[in-house]
């Protein structure tokens, strides 16, 4: 079994099922190996003031990335290191939802009352509306 030392509100399976990620109630992002259950990487983005508090995630299609997003701030993960690849900061639009295109060369963003699509992997805005 995963455990977390609190209550855990989703989880993803990434690539072929060798690794899973899971999101705690308190917002970290735990990267598993699937067969021994042993912790690979907590995923946290720490500021000078405070850690994000993660409210969702998805996961790429290459099952090598992850996205995390907070209510300002969307985190593209590397699963494999564990290091963070790009932030895609959407202040002052407040972040109510994420996805990431089929082919995961998009990831759009929604909020308050705006969408923005991103290019995954330059992190640059195509358009927003």
């Amino acid at each position: 079994a995963l455990h977390h030392t609190e209550g855990v509100m989703g989880v993803e399976v990434l690539g072929v099922g060798e690794t899973v990620a899971t999101l705690s109630s308190l917002g970290a992002t735990v990267v598993w190996t699937a067969a021994s259950g042993q912790r690979r990487h907590v995923l946290v983005f720490q500021t000078p003031r405070f850690a994000e508090i993660v409210l969702g995630m998805r996961v790429f299609p290459d099952g090598e990335r992850l996205l995390t997003f907070d209510s300002e701030v969307a985190t593209v993960w590397n699963t494999t290191t564990g290091g963070a690849l790009r932030r895609l900061h959407t202040s002052p639009t407040y972040l109510g939802d994420i996805a990431v295109s089929p082919d995961g060369e998009l990831i759009v963003t929604c909020g308050s009352d705006e969408v923005t699509i991103w290019n995954a992997t330059s992190g640059a805005v195509l358009w927003s509306h």
